[in-house]
């Protein structure tokens, strides 16, 4: 359940960001000054939700990629939660999670490195 009203908080946060043109600063790149794994998340959220693909790439390209498996985590982790009453990962689910992870902050730095 926290999950489901964590998605919601989130998509109302891009929904008033997209309307009013500003959201909470990113506190790690205040401090600073480099570039967070989730530097230009909302920012491609808003440009999916205005159907820019191409511009949501181009401001999260990671993000894009591994949209999919967000939500496919997201839709099973609700439907265990429902079927069994706890939250897991399989075993798959956990390595390719880390993966992710473990992407993004290359991404980061290989980001803040070379083109800032």
């Amino acid at each position: 359940m926290i999950y489901l009203i964590l998605v919601i908080i989130l998509i109302l946060y891009v929904i008033i960001v997209d309307k009013i043109g500003m959201g909470i600063p990113c506190l790690f790149r205040l401090f600073t000054h480099l570039k967070c794994p989730g530097c230009g998340i909302t920012h491609s959220l808003i440009a999916l939700l205005h159907g820019d693909i191409y511009q949501a790439f181009k401001y999260h390209d990671l993000f894009i990629i591994s949209l999919p498996f967000v939500i496919y985590l997201l839709v099973v982790y609700l439907y265990r939660y429902h079927k069994y009453h706890r939250y897991y990962l399989l075993k798959y689910e956990n390595s390719i999670t880390w993966i992710l992870v473990i992407l993004y902050v290359v991404r980061c730095v290989i980001i803040d490195l070379f083109f800032i």
